[in-house]
């Protein structure tokens, strides 16, 4: 009984050091969640708009846009803020729309829409073509009035520098 008794203090103390380890993991993946972008797509008044829903900046955005299942566009565009969106004005009529980003942490992440419905998950777009940038597409399309029959891929130069393949 006496040996017992001699063991308490180490096994409260081991009880405590787990109880404290179990509240650090918890409260350590609650902040690296924190944090998570989730990227949407919709149709508005003044056409398609993706936007930030999630709690944390969606860096390193790469969105997508294609038909039948093949990806026809790459654009690199700016990192977005928790709460902000942005006009497609290059996308008219997509089969699908995709986006890949990271969060403050570097983890990856995909948002996917088809048929009306976005999915977010964890594998990366495959992309081997040329990446276009956001600005040089928004002047381009900025610059040209569009008709309904006008395709804004068309307004884009043959000699627009383009950024280099995905890795």
């Amino acid at each position: 009984m006496r040996q017992l008794l001699s063991l308490a203090p180490i096994l409260v103390s081991l009880c405590a050091l787990l109880v404290s380890l179990g509240s650090f993991l918890i409260a350590w993946r609650g902040l690296r969640t924190s944090v998570v972008p989730t990227i949407i797509f919709s149709y508005g008044p003044h056409g398609w708009i993706f936007e930030n829903v999630g709690n944390g900046p969606a860096l390193n955005l790469m969105l997508y846009d294609g038909h039948g299942g093949q990806w026809e566009r790459a654009v690199r565009c700016y990192a977005m803020a928790k709460g902000s969106e942005r006009t497609l004005p290059w996308v008219r009529q997509p089969g699908q729309l995709g986006a890949t980003y990271t969060d403050v942490h570097r983890r990856r992440f995909t948002s996917y829409c088809q048929h009306d419905e976005t999915h977010i998950m964890k594998t990366p777009i495959q992309w081997h073509g040329k990446i276009e940038r956001e600005r040089m597409l928004r002047q381009k399309v900025a610059n040209q009035p569009l008709s309904n029959s006008t395709d804004p891929y068309s307004l884009l130069d043959e000699d627009m520098p383009l950024g280099d393949s995905l890795p």
